[in-house]
């Protein structure tokens, strides 16, 4: 059995939603599933004593909400990208294209507000951290996600990422999923930050409008606020 020392990720299918950090063998993917109904009907007994008749109304409340956990199988750091083209593999560091140690990739998807994704650029303007992003790849079957939702890092909002692209691909290998032919655009837009003046605040949710069903994404950035030596987003949703 292969351990994979990394996150369990679960997708939004509904308004429950959360992130747990895995490092023992799973097996299999968890999936969850709440149904809840419920009724509600105003009699005309509860009415006027005056002879009147009270209005009647049933109100029908149904709610369904499911978490599904996928094993994260890779993830992987990226810069000098754009949508279709090649990547290049980010490494930690404290130079360019690097990402600090303690804001890898992986915190963009622990639940956790107050920690962030940041890479840096070259020098310190509108282009740093441009073209980076990340790839990641799930250890079950192929999902469609219908929707993404971004949130703000606690640092400097010239950070944040005001726009990306959004790709999906079949393959599984760091080797292919390195290459640009191997994905598939499924979203250039915003990222719903825009308006988001605050620190560790979640942005819009932005639709995809997906039909077809991918193993693994991938995320650049494309635009962002101001100058700054860097890119920053505290946490990314995936809605199934």
């Amino acid at each position: 059995m292969k351990t994979l020392n990394t996150f369990c990720f679960y997708v939004d299918t509904g308004d429950a939603s959360r992130t747990e950090q895995v490092t023992d063998d799973l097996p299999t993917t968890l999936v969850t599933t709440t149904d809840s109904n419920i009724n509600d009907t105003i009699s005309p007994t509860n009415g006027p004593s005056d002879g009147t008749t009270a209005d009647t109304s049933t109100t029908i409340v149904t709610t369904t909400t499911s978490t599904i956990c996928m094993l994260i199988s890779n993830l992987v750091a990226i810069y000098d990208a754009t949508a279709g083209s090649d990547s290049t593999p980010a490494l930690s560091g404290s130079g360019i294209y690097t990402y600090p140690l303690a804001n890898g990739p992986s915190k963009a998807f622990d639940k956790l507000l107050n920690t962030s994704y940041r890479f840096r650029g070259f020098g310190t303007n509108l282009q740093s951290g441009i073209n980076s992003g990340f790839y990641v790849t799930y250890a079950c079957d192929s999902f469609i996600f219908t929707a993404v939702r971004f949130a703000s890092a606690d640092a400097s909002r010239n950070r944040d990422p005001i726009a990306v692209t959004i790709e999906g691909s079949d393959e599984t290998t760091q080797e292919k999923l390195g290459k640009g032919d191997s994905w598939h655009l499924l979203y250039s837009g915003s990222t719903g930050l825009y308006a988001v003046n605050s620190s560790m605040t979640y942005g819009n949710l932005q639709k995809l409008f997906v039909n077809a069903s991918y193993k693994s994404y991938r995320v650049l950035v494309t635009e962002k606020r101001g100058s700054d030596s860097s890119v920053e987003y505290s946490e990314i949703k995936f809605f199934k």
